[in-house]
């Protein structure tokens, strides 16, 4: 597999994934935006194995992971003046992390919702790789790695955004861009390349 192609995957990755976050505006629709994803994740799948079947139980696992898991609870990472819309302060997989409250401490606070987003990206991540683990099961490992990328895409994006507005916030204040959307693309420009390597793994 080429830079060229691994380059090309990491742009489509990180619209798609953008795509899934920001949704269709024009259709309000959340669904289509996942499956946007999914069906990106499913394409690159088949054409590197040669497998459509394959690359159709991908993409139908990818799909099965973002409706089965959200990450509105921790993707603010401890900075959001208020709990999310849905008032929660854990996901579905992420039941059994500890709490906290504003007053808490920032560090205590990102380190309890980057371990949510860490274990939302692994399952996410294994739900993605179960049909490739057919051939192999040793790629389910991967999952760590979905995960790590998860945590660290929205960590890096919080991380940089806060040391912009506090080093010249008038300057970057106006473009006022939010660092959930800049941590989509970037997770998305790495966990494509990242699917599209386990497939060549399983080849």
């Amino acid at each position: 597999m080429s830079a060229s192609f691994l380059f090309a995957l990491s742009i489509i990755g990180g619209v798609l994934y953008r795509l899934r976050g920001g949704g269709y505006v024009w259709t309000g629709s959340t669904q289509l935006a996942r499956a946007s994803w999914a069906a990106g994740c499913g394409v690159i799948a088949g054409i590197i194995a040669g497998n459509a079947l394959l690359g159709a139980a991908v993409g139908a696992c990818a799909f099965l992971g973002l409706i089965l898991t959200g990450h509105a609870a921790h993707m603010s990472l401890g900075r959001s003046d208020a709990l999310p819309a849905d008032g929660m302060q854990h996901e579905t997989v992420t039941f059994w992390l500890p709490r906290y409250n504003r007053n808490d401490p920032l560090w205590k606070r990102e380190a309890i919702d980057a371990a949510g987003m860490f274990v939302i990206g692994a399952v996410r991540g294994l739900l993605l790789l179960l049909p490739l683990a057919v051939f192999d099961m040793n790629i389910l490992f991967l999952a760590l790695f979905f995960g790590v990328l998860h945590a660290q895409s929205y960590l890096v994006a919080w991380r940089a955004h806060d040391i912009l507005q506090r080093n010249d916030q008038k300057k970057y204040a106006p473009f006022d861009w939010r660092p959930t959307d800049a941590a989509e693309c970037i997770y998305g420009m790495l966990a494509l390349p990242l699917l599209a390597l386990g497939v060549l793994w399983i080849k």
